[in-house]
């Protein structure tokens, strides 16, 4: 798949994340991590990377690792601003979920 294309995943990428898969969580952190196909952003990475630790049911060894790992490199460089923004982010997210599968 070429990067240019990953924006036309973005959105199903996003639902099956908030749906619960950890996979989803770190392919997106990765996204904008890297700006891969969409505007580089470590707010939203960072709430990305969160929500699969805290909200995935399904992860793997490997992907907890590599959850870890990019938690780690995000918290060693992000600013303050960085951290409430993704925390607003990860807020949004949460909201998101429930009026998917409210409870």
């Amino acid at each position: 798949m070429a990067v240019g294309k990953l924006s036309d995943y973005q959105q199903g990428l996003e639902q099956i994340a908030l749906g619960g898969s950890t996979s989803a969580s770190v392919s997106l952190a990765k996204i904008y991590d890297r700006g891969l196909g969409v505007p580089q952003d470590a707010a939203t990475a960072l709430a990305w990377i969160r929500w699969g630790k805290a909200c995935t049911p399904d992860a793997d060894e490997s992907a907890g690792k590599d959850l870890e790992r990019l938690e780690f490199e995000h918290i060693i460089i992000d600013t303050a601003e960085v951290e409430l923004r993704a925390e607003a982010l990860l807020a949004e997210m949460q909201r998101s979920r429930e009026a998917i599968s409210p409870s």
